[in-house]
């Protein structure tokens, strides 16, 4: 029996696993079995979780969805509360909840399917249970618009909440869109895609191995001052108050605008260095959805969350601040 059956067989039996579970049960080192599971991934064998168990991802069988939420524990706060109310509620409406759930509903995306809804040619979006059927989707949807229940739905590919298609979950940003999002990636990353450029350029390839072999390129980063990115006049701001603070910064994202950022960041206090996650903004008026989304993303760093804005708060992001975001801390420049 190959390893690949064996694999098959252990995650049939044990659920879904992280590689330490299969490697230890299985008698395969780290790399081979890592190897493996990604093959089994690509050939749609096995599929892979967004959530995270320690630092690693969950590989499971299809049809193993419903035994995720075993692990729905580990998530953190906002997105554990987020999981439980929609698993209580099945169907929610974006429209109606508080910002921070907006927010976790997005990062949970094993548990909640967003669908986007057109009713009275508009359009919004309801969240649905992962293991909710399109057809009580569809009944669930239609309750909360209003409308009468729909007969019985025999293809649900067919039908929808007002008679005609199912709602569809959104799909995924191709991949140019992807890139202008927010993401905070390792500092080992963004040096790698660094040299990268670097290497297809001639002229200064030699200099810049010259260069990487005197410094270890993690340590470049981290002294790596925001001003490298285009100059704007937020950046240069930004550049301003990070020198002034002492502040370092070991990764960053900085959307294509120039507007937003995520970091990870140090900051010196009277008890040692501090790590926290930053999200710059450059924005005249700060919501409390800018708010509640930086604080996801720092939960689910596990980090404190510093929010750096030219802007102003609203009164209502003020409120929020006070009662909901605690670890929270936001500096207007």
């Amino acid at each position: 029996m190959d390893k690949q059956e064996q694999l098959k067989q252990l995650i049939n039996l044990k659920g879904p696993v992280v590689p330490s579970d299969v490697y230890s049960s299985l008698g395969l080192n780290m790399l081979i079995t890592s190897a493996i599971l990604s093959e089994m991934v690509s050939n749609k064998i096995l599929k892979i979780s967004s959530l995270k168990f320690g630092s690693s991802p969950l590989y499971y069988l299809p049809g193993q969805e419903s035994k995720l939420e075993a692990f729905s524990k580990h998530l953190p706060g906002p997105e554990r509360e987020a999981c439980s109310f929609l698993k209580e509620k099945s169907i929610l409406r974006e429209s109606e909840l508080k910002p921070v759930t907006r927010a976790a509903l997005k990062q949970i995306k094993d548990f909640a399917v967003p669908l986007k809804v057109t009713h009275n040619s508009q359009s919004e979006i309801f969240w649905k249970w992962h293991l909710l059927s399109n057809e009580k989707a569809s009944e669930a949807i239609k309750t909360f618009l209003g409308t009468d229940k729909p007969k019985k739905i025999e293809d649900p590919k067919e039908v929808d909440i007002m008679g005609k298609n199912p709602p569809e979950p959104i799909k995924e940003k191709p991949a140019q869109e992807k890139e202008q999002q927010l993401q905070t990636i390792p500092s080992s990353t963004i040096n790698k895609k660094e040299t990268k450029q670097q290497e297809t350029s001639p002229s200064h390839s030699t200099k810049k191995t010259q260069e990487s072999t005197q410094k270890p390129l993690i340590k470049k980063e981290e002294t790596k001052p925001i001003s490298e990115e285009k100059s704007t006049p937020f950046l240069d701001q930004i550049h301003t108050y990070f020198n002034q603070n002492k502040i370092i910064i070991h990764s960053k994202e900085i959307n294509k605008r120039k507007t937003e950022g995520d970091l990870m960041i140090t900051l010196p206090s009277a008890v040692g260095d501090l790590k926290y996650f930053c999200r710059i903004k450059n924005k005249k008026k700060i919501n409390d959805a800018d708010l509640a989304s930086a604080y996801v993303q720092g939960q689910q760093s596990k980090l404190p969350t510093l929010f750096i804005t030219t802007g102003q708060l609203t009164k209502k992001a003020k409120e929020m601040l006070n009662m909901q975001f605690s670890g929270m801390t936001v500096k207007e420049l």
